[in-house]
């Protein structure tokens, strides 16, 4: 049963549906330090015992939050190093990882250009817009 996977520094650039089906023991998840832009929102239903999940290091600039409704067990999530757009889109994310009391001093906005630079603790949620 696989538990931990490293997939750091592979150059991928999605998560798609299927790409972790089948591995319901997974714990462990490292995806840091590629070039990934999109995950599917059904990318992680099938790995309900994942806590740690690393995602830094990628070209993200917005998840769905809906994501994270698939891991329950989720406890450390590694979001750093991304050039997340601070907009609406993202808000809900924002929120959950306020909700669960996530470290957020890290992972820092990087559009508007009012909140560039800014980590997502220090914003309000009433600054996470759309224009």
């Amino acid at each position: 049963m696989l538990r931990t996977l490293g997939l750091n520094d592979n150059r991928m650039e999605t998560v798609d549906e299927m790409l972790f089906w089948n591995n319901s023991f997974l714990e462990i998840l490292d995806l840091s330090n590629n070039r990934i832009h999109s995950i599917n929102p059904e990318a992680f239903k099938q790995n309900r015992k994942l806590y740690f999940l690393n995602l830094s290091g990628n070209n993200l600039t917005h998840v769905d939050a809906a994501i994270l409704s698939e891991m329950p067990n989720l406890r450390i999530i590694q979001l750093d190093d991304n050039p997340w757009h601070c907009d609406c889109k993202l808000a809900p994310l924002r929120e959950w990882f306020v909700g669960k009391s996530v470290d957020l001093t890290q992972t820092r906005c990087d559009e508007p250009e009012t909140l560039r630079g800014r980590p997502w603790s220090e914003i309000k949620s009433e600054e996470f817009v759309c224009s």
